[in-house]
């Protein structure tokens, strides 16, 4: 199996039992992504991101939490939308460093325990949140992540409650990541189980673009705002400012992947979509919270007309989509802020406070 598909590293560890998962502390490795080599640096505390140092005087410090989209081990670390905003806002007024704390497979539940965990050290000023709307309210609902992952629940009086979690490996079975032929099976079989149950439309990740119908996505959305809710005001304690950047699917910027998605799954026809829902409705929230958003749903779409934003091979952002959001949110992070205003629940229309990135 090594000699005829290779043995692609496997960056993750999932035997954290905080976590879930993190990467391997400290490894090197090489990936290969659309005919890119990519070296990849993990530090020692598990994550793609420069070392935590002390203070220098007159710095800013910016913390990113996400999943794999800030993870971003499809490009080396500076080449990553936080280092090259980090690189951006240094050129324009005093040393930034950005730290991440993003991991492949991370839902907001984990990205606040990630906080929790080991996001004082980092001494930030800012955090920024980075919501992939496409996955990550989902993996807040034990029945649409698989309980594959940390997941919280709400109480009746409004406080989470973390449900019982075991991580997927133990440290015996960490050799696993060595193995060409159980890497290869996986990618065999996650992509047929997934053909099928999207053939089927039972694949539950698309219900994101509507609203909820079924009771386990109606407890998604309901932990999700708990979730958030929490991550404020835990930041807000610790002294540090929260932001939230929306981060779009492929799909909902570029029609040309919208209705390619349509003809593979014919049957997802048969039901209206709103690909803006999830972004207007988080949007909505987070400005009753006084938190500011940044949705690059519109520079996104006027860029894919002239080049692409996102891998081939994979659904991640290519150098190009991270040089374009590391500009747009070094730009948004410059500008004079103003506290959001309060926003009537209804979610038709862009809340006060929310900035929508300028194409």
């Amino acid at each position: 199996m090594r000699l005829l598909w290779g043995n692609p590293p496997d960056l993750l560890d999932k035997s954290d039992p905080v976590l879930g998962s993190r990467y391997f502390r400290g490894i090197t490795a090489e990936r290969r992504v659309d005919n890119r080599r990519v070296p990849v640096v993990i530090n020692a505390q598990g994550f793609h991101s420069p070392p935590v140092t002390p203070r220098q005087p007159g710095q800013r410090r910016l913390l990113f939490l996400g999943d794999s989209f800030t993870g971003a081990t499809e490009v080396e670390l500076a080449s990553t939308f936080h280092q090259l905003a980090a690189a951006n806002l240094s050129r324009q007024g005093p040393p930034t460093v950005a730290y991440s704390l993003g991991v492949s497979g991370f839902g907001t539940a984990q990205e606040l325990l990630a906080w929790r965990q080991e996001g004082p050290r980092c001494d930030a000023d800012t955090v920024i949140l980075v919501i992939f709307v496409g996955n990550d309210i989902a993996d807040n609902e034990q029945q649409l992540n698989g309980g594959r992952l940390p997941t919280f629940t709400v109480a009746a009086d409004g406080a989470l409650q973390a449900l019982p979690f075991t991580p997927r490996w133990s440290k015996q079975t960490g050799f696993i990541r060595n193995s060409a032929l159980y890497k290869w099976q996986k990618t065999v079989t996650n992509r047929a189980i997934q053909n099928a149950l999207r053939a089927a439309d039972a694949l539950p990740r698309y219900e994101v673009y509507r609203a909820p119908s079924s009771p386990a996505w109606r407890h998604a959305w309901q932990v999700t705002t708990a979730l958030l809710r929490a991550l404020r005001d835990e930041v807000r304690q610790a002294g540090a400012d929260l932001r939230v950047v929306l981060l779009p699917e492929e799909m909902q910027v570029n029609q040309v992947a919208w209705e390619a998605l349509l003809t593979r799954y014919p049957k997802l026809r048969e039901t209206t979509w709103d690909l803006g829902y999830p972004q207007r409705r988080l949007a909505a929230e987070l400005a009753r919270w006084q938190v500011p958003v940044l949705d690059v749903q519109g520079p996104f779409r006027t860029a894919l007309a002239h080049q692409r934003l996102y891998n081939l091979e994979e659904p991640h952002l290519n150098p190009a989509g991270h040089r374009l959001l590391g500009h747009l949110i070094a730009q948004w992070l410059s500008a004079p802020t103003r506290p959001p205003a309060a926003h009537p629940a209804a979610h038709k229309e862009t809340p006060p406070g929310v900035h929508q990135a300028a194409p």
